[in-house]
């Protein structure tokens, strides 16, 4: 029941993400249970949930850690199984009868880079607890794949981290690409354990890349261009995902850079 089937490293590219009416990644005959593809966010009053529209997708991602504390993957998943009652009209009380709804219960997440980094990439296991019906339902979970405390390491590592010649450290503007493997495992109605396809999606870690400077934020006082820390407005103070994909400006940047060193991002560089 297991397949798997890779995203081609598509060029990334700023500030636009989204990919509309394309195929789904994952064709309908592979597999029982299929991750199909990843949702983009969306605001819905002031949750932030998954999108629920399949034409739109998130090929690939990106996580500026000049603001982001973590970053979330939502995959859609759909269960291909036949329910056997369903199929052949039985009723619920034939109690030897089975049925292949299937409880989500963990998304195994392994980790890739093309070139060397030298912050450890542990494999991981993350809880699930969501269901998915039979016949091609589906559903959207939610699969941390940098938690806070990942964030911390790859923001001090050398890979992001400056010394100059006076012994001063400033945050490194670059970049690393990862390739992040995802597998969930679940469990049908009638005890049979089931693993999805390995979905791989290539997620790019940056410092201040999604960062920029309206007109408002800059002046002749100082060096310029520079950011005076505009009052952010309710457009570009969106905390669902703040730092995931869209740009921030540098007065949000400053508002929420977690240390003085990320805020060094938030300003231009010289």
């Amino acid at each position: 029941m297991k397949s798997s089937r890779r995203i081609q490293p598509w060029a990334f590219a700023f500030p636009t993400f989204l990919l509309l009416g394309l195929a789904s990644c994952v064709a309908e005959s592979d597999g029982g249970l299929v991750i199909q593809q990843a949702q983009p966010l969306t605001v819905d009053g002031t949750s932030c949930v998954a999108d629920t529209d399949e034409t739109v997708y998130l090929p690939r991602g990106v996580v500026d850690m000049a603001v982001a504390r973590n970053y979330e993957l939502f995959p859609l998943i759909r269960n291909n199984f036949i329910d056997v009652v369903a199929a052949k009209g039985y009723t619920a009380k034939d109690t030897r009868l089975n049925t292949k709804n299937v409880s989500l219960l963990r998304a195994k997440v392994s980790y890739h880079t093309q070139d060397d980094f030298s912050v450890t990439l542990q494999n991981r296991t993350v809880p699930l607890s969501a269901s998915v019906g039979t016949g091609g339902g589906k559903t959207t979970v939610s699969v941390e794949l940098l938690t806070p405390a990942m964030i911390d390491k790859f923001r001090n590592s050398k890979e992001f981290v400056v010394i100059g010649s006076q012994g001063e450290v400033r945050p490194a503007r670059s970049s690393v690409d990862l390739s992040v493997d995802v597998t969930v495992e679940g469990q049908t109605q009638d005890g049979n354990d089931v693993e999805s396809n390995t979905f791989t999606f290539a997620l790019r870690v940056c410092n201040g890349c999604l960062v920029y400077y309206p007109p408002q934020s800059s002046s002749d006082a100082g060096t310029a261009p520079n950011c005076l820390a505009p009052e952010p407005t309710s457009d570009s103070i969106n905390l669902c995902g703040i730092g995931w994909q869209g740009s921030v400006d540098c007065g949000t940047c400053l508002a929420f850079a977690p240390d003085p060193l990320a805020r060094q991002l938030c300003q231009p560089a010289l």
